[in-house]
């Protein structure tokens, strides 16, 4: 899930700076909604559950 943020993020960087043609690169700008919108799902289903972070239950198990 990180990962499909990270890269629409990118790809808004670059085209805010303004090296990606938003016009020319359709099929670019398509597939960073696309991960854009899968990120957002994620996001949106973990609000809606509680789970705003991933804990471990057995995280300071140590000596075994």
């Amino acid at each position: 899930m990180a990962i499909c943020g990270g890269l629409a993020a990118l790809y808004l960087f670059f085209a805010l700076v303004g090296t990606v043609d938003l016009a020319r690169a359709a099929a670019a700008s398509i597939v960073s909604l696309a991960l854009a919108s899968v990120w957002l799902a994620g996001v949106l289903i973990r609000v809606r559950s509680g789970a705003t972070r991933v804990q471990r239950q057995d995280r300071e198990r140590r000596g075994f």
